[in-house]
Order: C-alpha cells, then structure tokens, then sequence
C-alpha cells in the first residue's frame, strides 16, 4: 500500500508516541519501543524500530503473538525426543542453553515457551533484553531501553537470589561473559545466538 507523502510526518510521530520513544532526541537516534494491543481475544505485542536515513527515518515493527509463548513446546514443532531433551536439560539448577538460529527462526517463542513452562512462585527468574519481545506475568523482565545506563551488567550486579537468567541475546563480548559467568555460579541461563546451527553458535561463542 502506498500512501501520499503528506501523512508521512503526523503518522511517524503518532508512532513515536504510541511506542514511547524519546520525543526530544529522536532525530539522529536509533530507538526501539513496543506496545501491547487486544484484537479479537487475542493478545498481540508491536515491537517497533525506527533507523534514521538519508531520507527520513525508517520505521519497522514487528508483530508477536503473545499466545505463542504460552502454547508449549510441542505446538512449536519439535520432535517428541527433542522436546523431552530440552525440558530435561530445563530442569537443571545451573548450566547454559544456548538457541542458535537465524533472525526470525523463533529463538525468543522457544525460550520463553521454555520460561513459561519453568515460571512458578519458587522460581527467582530474571530476563534481560533491550526490549521485551513477551510480557510473562510473575518473572522480572527490564527493559534497557527505558532508563538510560542500564546495562546487561548493570542489571546483574544489582540482581539477587536468580534461579533462571535470560538474556535475549549473546550479541558481543559482555553478554557471553554475563552468560558464562551466570551459568558458572549455579544459575540456569537461557540466551540466544545469531548462527544458522549449533556447531556455528558455539564457534560464535568463542569468538
């Protein structure tokens, strides 16, 4: 669908604000923001980004079905020999499970399905992530994005008593350290890898 060029403005910056964004330094800046809507019954979480360009910002969202990661396991498509693996693996105290996959394979539906199925009131379960790709009810989830110098070190530091850590993504050298020395100290850690398989994810990990 192509719209005129005059609603381009007013629809961008109804955007900035439906998603929270920085309304005074937004030119020039990156940002991210996400919003939760209801349609038919149906829980469904915006998660938006918008690029500054050549010729204005470009503004992506993406859509996550919130009822996705309440579904389980079995209705993402595993086998039923893989999915008894990954919940045995689940009941461990501490250790890492490491998700490799590509943008857009389900990495974050499979961990939090996984989280969701771990999330009880005995469970201390931490997530960390530059913006919340599911609202679970009962874990504390940060956002980074909301309070300026949060940082996925910052976040653990100040963190007590963890059982489970998520920790979106292993993107550089802090969040493989952060992963690593968790898992080391008697934490469950859940994070995920940019890598088209696992062989490659854990040569990620070490690079």
């Amino acid at each position: 669908m192509q719209m005129p060029r005059f609603i381009e403005a007013p629809l961008l910056q109804r955007y900035r604000v439906m998603f929270n964004f920085d309304l005074a330094t937004h030119r020039g800046k990156p940002q991210q923001g996400n919003v939760e809507i209801k349609y038919r019954d149906l829980r469904y979480e915006l998660l938006a980004s918008a690029t500054p360009t050549k010729w204005g910002d470009k503004l992506t969202i993406r859509i996550l079905d919130q009822n996705d990661a309440m579904c389980g396991l079995k209705k993402l498509g595993f086998t039923p020999e893989v999915q008894a693996g990954i919940e045995e693996l689940a009941q461990r105290r501490s250790g890492l499970l490491l998700f490799a996959g590509p943008s857009r394979s389900g990495r974050s539906t499979t961990q939090y399905s996984l989280l969701n199925k771990l999330n009880s009131i005995e469970q201390n379960i931490l997530t960390i992530e530059p913006s919340n790709s599911y609202v679970m009810p009962g874990m504390s989830q940060v956002e980074l994005r909301c309070a300026p110098g949060l940082s996925y070190n910052s976040v653990w530091q100040a963190a007590q008593d963890v059982d489970i850590l998520h920790i979106d993504r292993v993107m550089n050298s802090e969040t493989a350290e952060l992963a690593m020395s968790a898992a080391e100290r008697g934490v469950l850690t859940l994070a995920a890898v940019d890598a088209p398989n696992a062989v490659s994810g854990l040569v990620r990990m070490v690079e």
